[in-house]
């Protein structure tokens, strides 16, 4: 197997492939602008692309491996790890770099990358669903809050209690163990 390392001048790239000249099946290559690829020239900083299976491991024999996203310092924007279908996004994980601690948060979207799955805020709070915040009182904080079906409901806890609620006056709570209902709090 013949491998080489050369300067490819029609397209000033740095390759190193498989064969007996530059050019032929390129495994590597670093463009002019440092965008680095394997297995296809780069249009990123970075491209990995193959056929069948692709993996990127990381591995630490003997202590914790970690991937860092990191972004600009001044906490205007995000770090935001994307799943796509071809070109086409399909969801994402976004961490939004906020100067206030309040106002940081962990972001998990899906489907057309619109819809927010879930929201943890850097106050505790969890939503569900749409990101809507409804609450009995001002003062309801640590919200739990699962969209479905057309209804908001939520747990919320303040000073004086956990409150459990829905947003439709014509909706009951229920509660049971082993799938069977224990306890029924009707509407109005």
């Amino acid at each position: 197997q013949d491998f080489y390392i050369g300067l490819d001048d029609s397209a000033d790239d740095l390759v190193i492939g498989v064969g007996s000249a530059v050019g032929t099946t390129p495994a590597i290559i670093v463009n002019e602008s440092q965008q680095v690829g394997i297995g296809v020239a780069p249009t990123h900083n970075f491209n990995l692309s193959g056929a069948g299976a692709v993996e990127a491991r990381f591995t630490s024999t003997d202590n914790d491996c970690f991937l860092q996203i990191a972004s600009d310092t001044d906490e205007g924007q995000d770090s935001v790890l994307q799943f796509l279908s071809g070109t086409s996004a399909r969801g994402s994980i976004t961490y939004d770099h906020n100067a206030t601690a309040a106002d940081q948060s962990m972001i998990f979207k899906t489907g057309d990358n619109a819809v927010i799955g879930m929201t943890i805020s850097g106050t505790g709070n969890v939503k569900v669903g749409r990101d809507q915040d409804i609450s009995m009182d001002a003062n309801g904080s640590g919200q739990l809050i699962i969209d479905g079906n057309g209804y908001v409901g939520a747990i919320a806890l303040n000073a004086d209690a956990m409150h459990i609620y829905s947003n439709s006056a014509s909706r009951h709570l229920i509660f049971g163990t082993n799938e069977t209902e224990r306890m029924r709090v009707t509407s109005g």
